[in-house]
Parts: structure tokens; sequence; C-alpha cells
């Protein structure tokens, strides 16, 4: 389908009207720095084309602005690919600089969300905590009520030790969605940290719940369990047929489900254990059983 579409974007770039131009030469840009399959990304074409856009709009008798800005927020992109991470910024910055200077838009704020978060991205990838807080702020501040945005802000705070501002961040986040798995897995994070570990227990064993397939919130919840002595939790999450494969999906879960087996003297669970592990080629000795 990639390659469909380029194609069909290489003839408008060529026989298309200024506007239908300059939208293809951004579309083929992001096809090369984003959205073809790995061996087929490219970052240099994908600069080339945004250059070449940026050429058919300076050369327009209309100064399609809107059109430069994102023009250039697709150049940012590939500066942040190149690792150059601070012009990425610079650059983002003027964007966001010419749109707060424009005359009220129906689209403005839109446009300003997207400029805004990728200079939120890119605080990020530096680790510069405090001025990613202060940029998903301003992302807030335009849409406060997004769900991803506000997650990224609840991570930030835990890097910062700020567990009771993520806290409430996480409880904003399930009263728009009462079964968002991540925002339940970061509040087990923190009332784990905190030491109010009946909270992060119950917290961690939702985001099992509402996310069947997510190992990393399986492996969280089994590791506190085990480490609180929790053995009934666990033996009766492996009792649940459709969870059994995340017990048998490495060594550490593994082991947790054993030493929860034995410990709770469920002989039979441990010989149902050691039969599909059995089938599986993994051999399980247990002495005590």
């Amino acid at each position: 389908q990639g390659h469909k579409a380029e194609q069909a974007f290489k003839k408008v770039l060529v026989s298309g009207n200024t506007k239908q131009k300059i939208n293809a030469s951004y579309t083929l840009s992001m096809l090369y720095l984003r959205h073809h399959v790995d061996d087929d990304r490219d970052i240099e074409k994908g600069k080339n084309y945004l250059n070449q856009g940026l050429s058919i709009i300076e050369a327009a008798e209309e100064p399609y602005l809107f059109d430069k800005v994102f023009n250039r927020n697709g150049y940012a992109l590939f500066l942040y690919k190149s690792k150059k991470v601070d012009e990425a910024i610079n650059l983002l910055q003027w964007g966001i600089n010419i749109l707060n200077g424009l005359p009220e838009h129906s689209s403005a704020p839109l446009h300003l969300s997207v400029l805004l978060y990728n200079v939120f991205q890119c605080y990020k990838y530096q680790g510069k905590v405090q001025d990613a807080l202060e940029a998903i702020d301003n992302v807030l501040i335009i849409d406060p009520k997004f769900e991803p945005y506000l997650l990224e802000k609840a991570t930030l705070l835990i890097q910062s030790g700020n567990y009771e501002e993520s806290l409430e961040i996480c409880r904003s986040v399930l009263e728009l969605d009462e079964l968002n798995a991540t925002a339940c897995s970061l509040m087990g994070y923190n009332y784990a940290h905190l030491r109010h570990f009946d909270q992060a227990l119950y917290y961690y064993k939702q985001s099992v719940l509402f996310d069947l397939h997510n190992q990393k919130n399986f492996e969280d919840y089994l590791l506190l369990a085990s480490q609180l002595g929790a053995y009934t939790e666990i033996v009766a999450l492996f009792k649940e047929e459709h969870l059994q494969e995340q017990f048998y999906s490495n060594s550490k879960t593994i082991k947790i489900i054993v030493e929860a087996l034995v410990h709770k003297q469920e002989n039979q669970l441990i010989r149902r254990l050691k039969n599909e592990l059995q089938q599986k080629g993994v051999q399980l000795m247990i002495s005590n059983e």
C-alpha cells in the first residue's frame, strides 16, 4: 500500500496544482521518514521531499504559512532522527511562534498542539524531565482531557519523584476511562513507592485484567504479589485459563508461580504446570512437591 501511495503522490508532485504539490511533497516525506516499512525508510529522501515542498511554498504567490510551518515541523522530525535534537527544538519553537502570532483560526489549536507535543518528545528524548513537564503542560492547556498526554505527564512526574501528583493525574485519567490499563499500572507503581502495598497490588491487578496481553503489567503484578507473600492471589490468577500462557512466558514468571503453588501445596496444579512445560520442552524440578 505504501508503494502504491508513493507512486500516486509522485504523479501529483509533477502534474498537480500548487497546493496539491505542497501536500504531495509532505506526504512523500512522511512515507520515507515514518510510514514505510523499516527497510524502505530513508531519512535523506524524506529531507529532500521536505526541501522540495519548501521551494514550492516559497515560490508561490500565496503565503501558505500553515503549510510552511508544517513542512518545517516535518524537517524537525528529520533533525530528530539525525540526533540533532536541539536544532529540532529551535525549529519547532519557530513554528510555534508563527502560529501564536496568527489571527484566530479554526485549525490553529490542533496545529499548535502537534508542534508543542513534538517539543515535548524532544525534551523527553534528551532526558530533560523539567523541560518535558513544562512542554506537556503547554499541550494540556490546549487539550486537557487527552488521555495519552495525561499519562505522559504522570510518567514524567514519577521520574521526578512526585508520586502523589502522578497519582492525581492517573485518577483523572480513570475518571475519563475507568478501564485504562496504563493508568492502573502507573497507580500501582506510585502506590508501591509510597509503600501503600494493598492499593498497589489492587491497581496492578486491574492493569492485568484490563489488558490481558500486556506482559509487563503482568510481571509487575506477580513480582509485587510474590514480594508481599500474596500466594493465594497468584494461584487464583493462575487458575484463570486465559492467563496461563502469560505464566509460561519466561523463567521469572514460572519461578513465581512455582513458589506460590508449592507454598499453597497445590500439588494437582503443580503436576499440570509440569505437563504444560514439558510439552513446551521445559523440564521443571520441584524437590518438595
